[in-house]
Order: structure tokens, then sequence, then C-alpha cells
């Protein structure tokens, strides 16, 4: 059993498991597949490190939970490929490249921006002595089926930037590679664009002068890439879509490769114009982990968030507002279910002997119907709530559990209920808030912490600030 919080993350990184069940309101046990890639190479090849990331569970309160899939991109018919040569100067290159992270790219302007919503997680300068990722068909194996070395890079420094989706677990990595002399920057080049002789599987979709967009086989067909050489400097970008992969939609590869180009050439990109796709919300439209309440229950730090927003279809709304108290009274067959969650970070884990759970828990959904009408009714089945005072049930293990409701803010667009289990006891705040068509839900679940409900009116009111 892990000895803390970093170490348990590790350890489901290393698991990779893929599972989802209910559990009783307050204990969360982490557990999912989303994948994220390491900075390194394998003695096996040129595949990439890839581990888990704990990256979604279903909550459940009275033994009722639900884990939604992931909202994908349908796959846009791939046009031939072209053939994998560039040459002359960018199309639409300003006078100056521009100088450290000024060169990489916004999070506005790597592929699919709208659906991804892309998030710079880090960015930095450092020298660099190797290609910092795999090259499709390069052989990593050494003399005598001893590990190899990297490919060695002429660049003398680099700018890097790290990307995580915001929607699922796609991850991307820009590197602006400096070099001595343009002779150096066209060696690496050559090196680092598609080879369709060392890579069978390479599907070049799009070619600028000195510059392409594509993907490959290695890891399942999940790996797409963009390249830009620029005078003495080469623009890198690496994409590793999300666990189940899908076909890629490459219709923003042509606009986001001439993004990335004009961005290293001191130019202007010009914006993404894809339409948001249906049933992803804006980045916007959720709680900053910050302004989840009770981050310091059950020994923990603050949140920590385990997915993006993942989305599934609607499902009858729950009739039981007791024991059932929490985001299935608002459901319906006509919406469109979107959530993210989270889970604590104490330093100790499990926070209980005997238990291999994490207890702190979050959950955010946000409902979209068909009208604004269709979102007040849901809202009004699950307002009923506030008039139920307490019920018994069986948790999940069969045990008998009384449940009382406590009232904490209610007004017409608004409320809040604090949900006490006993034998326990188990503590879970509910948040309920519509506004236009959009209702959302706030479930905040933990053994130990703040039972208090004095803040509820402020958490509703931020709830309600970031739906659109």
């Amino acid at each position: 059993m892990p000895e803390n919080f970093s170490s348990l993350l590790e350890a489901l990184n290393d698991e990779g498991r893929e599972l989802a069940r209910p559990v009783p309101a307050g204990v969360i046990e982490t557990v999912g597949r989303g994948r994220r890639r390491r900075h390194r190479f394998t003695a096996a090849g040129s595949a990439l490190a890839v581990c888990a990331l704990a990256a979604g569970v279903a909550l459940g309160t009275g033994g009722a939970g639900h884990a939604p899939a992931p909202t994908r991109p349908n796959p846009t018919p791939t046009a031939t490929a072209p053939s994998a040569t560039a040459s002359g100067s960018h199309e639409a290159g300003g006078t100056k490249n521009r100088t450290g992270t000024s060169a990489l790219m916004l999070a506005s302007e790597p592929p699919q921006p709208n659906l991804y919503q892309w998030q710079v997680t880090s960015t930095q300068n450092r020298p660099v002595s190797f290609i910092e990722f795999p090259l499709c068909g390069y052989d990593m194996t050494g003399p005598n089926g001893s590990p190899g070395q990297p490919p060695k890079t002429l660049s003398t420094s680099q700018s890097l930037a790290e990307y995580k989706s915001a929607t699922d677990s796609s991850t991307g990595d820009e590197v602006v590679y400096r070099f001595p002399s343009a002779a150096a920057a066209q060696h690496d080049y050559d090196m680092l664009k598609p080879n369709p002789a060392t890579c069978k599987d390479v599907h070049v979709d799009v070619t600028l002068p000195n510059g392409f967009a594509w993907g490959d086989g290695d890891d399942s067909g999940r790996l797409h890439r963009m390249i830009v050489l620029s005078g003495t400097d080469i623009a890198y970008w690496f994409h590793q879509l999300g666990n189940p992969p899908t076909p890629y939609d490459t219709s923003d590869d042509k606009a986001a490769l001439q993004r990335m180009a004009a961005r290293l050439d001191g130019g202007t990109p010009v914006p993404d114009t894809n339409p948001l796709p249906a049933g992803v919300l804006p980045g916007s439209a959720w709680l900053d982990a910050t302004q989840i309440p009770f981050g310091t229950a059950d020994k923990s730090h603050g949140w920590y968030q385990m997915n993006g927003q993942q989305s599934a279809p609607g499902a009858a709304p729950t009739a039981d507002l007791c024991a059932s108290a929490d985001r299935g009274i608002v459901n319906g067959t006509d919406a469109t279910d979107a959530s993210r969650i989270y889970h604590g970070t104490p330093t100790t884990t499990p926070v209980y002997p005997g238990s291999t759970y994490l207890y702190s828990g979050a959950n955010q959904d946000i409902f979209t119907f068909p009208s604004a009408a269709r979102a007040q009714s849901a809202f009004d089945h699950a307002h009923q709530a506030t008039g139920k005072t307490s019920c018994q049930f069986k948790d999940y293990a069969g045990t008998d559990t009384t449940r009382t409701v406590t009232v904490g803010t209610d007004t017409a667009t608004g409320f809040s209920l604090l949900l006490t289990d006993k034998p326990g006891p188990t503590y879970t705040h509910m948040y309920f808030v519509v506004k236009g068509v959009h209702v959302s839900t706030l479930m905040v679940s933990f053994k130990q912490g703040d039972s208090s409900t004095g803040g509820d009116a402020a958490i509703l009111a931020s709830m309600a600030a970031k739906l659109p």
C-alpha cells in the first residue's frame, strides 16, 4: 500500500486499470485509466513510455452512480496523403523569428483547440543534446542488443511547452530547437520529418513549404505530429490522443500547421474557426479546483482533478429524492451530462486503517437540455428534495444506513443540501443551479471535515456565474 498521496498516484499510474463502480457517499476508490506521456525513451525501441493516470470513478449516494464516457470528435475522412517533400519559405511568416518561449504556440493554436481546449501546463528554456521525442522507425537497439541512445541533435538550446486537454486525456508538447546554423537546422529537420522509408505506418496529412503534419503507427496510431523549419529554428509538435483511441480528425491540421509556423516566424496566427463540438462545454463553464469547497476534508491539501470534461447521454431522473439525492435527480433522457471528477490529496493514504480508499471526493456535472423550459423542469424535479428530512436504505455493502437531509440555501435558481449518513458518519454536500439550458450540480463528499452550510450561497453564485 502506498504510504503517501504521491506514491499512490504513481502506483495507479503503473497499474493502468480501467474500472468504475458505484461507492457509498464520501468514499472514492481512485481507479480508472487515462494515459499521459513521460519524456523518456525505452530500450525496446522508439515506442513512447506511457503511464496510467487516475481519470474517472463513479460516485454514488445510496448505491447510485454513473461513469460517463468521453465525448470524441467525429472522424473526418483523410484525403490522399501528399508526398513527404516540401521546400521554400512559409507563406505567412514574419521578418524575424520569435525568441525563447514566445515562439511556442498559445493554448488556442495547437490542433483542434475548440475541441481539446488545450491548457499550457508548463514552459521552459533549456539546453538539449538529444531529440526529446521518439521517432517512428528509429532503432533504439545498441551493440549486442544492449539499450541504445536517443538520437542526437545539433541544436544548442530549446524552448519547451507542455499541454493537456481539458476535455479528455489527450496531451501535447511543442519544442522549438535553436541551431548554430541553417545547415545544422536542415540536418535535424531531415531527421525529424516524416519518412515513409523508415516508418511504414506514417500518414502525412498536410504539407507547407518546410512543414508537415502527420500521424504514425506508434502506440496504436494515436501519435500525431507537426514540424516546421524556419531558418536556424525548428518547431516540433507531438500530440498523443487520449485513451481509448479514436480516429483522429485532420480537418484542422493545415490551419494548425500554419498557426505553428506563423507563431515561430513572428507572424500573427489566424484563430481557429472550427465550432465547439456538440456536448462539449467551454472550459470557463467549470469551477476551478480552488472554488470547490472543503478541500481540506479528510486531511487533504486541496482538490486534485482526475480527468478532463467527460460527456454522455442523460438518463431518466432518479425518483428517490432522499436515498439518491445526488446529480441523478436532475438527469433527463433528452440531456447531455458532462462531468469532471476530483479527489482529495491527503498526505497519508489510506486515511483510515484497514481501508484502500481515499475518502474525500468531488464531482461537478453540467446537464445541457434542449430548452430553458426543460432545464427548469429538471431543476424543479430535483428541488423537491428540499422537502425531505430523512430516510433509510442499505448502502452498497448492505449496511443499514440512516440519512438526515438539511437544507442549506434555497432560492428560485439554486439550492443546497447537506446529507449526513450514519453509521459513519459520512457527509455529502450537494449544490444545484439552473441557468438557461443548463443545470449544474456539485457533489462534495467526505468522512471528516466541515459540515456547515454557511458558505453555500457563495458557492451557488460561483456555479451560476460560470455557466454560459
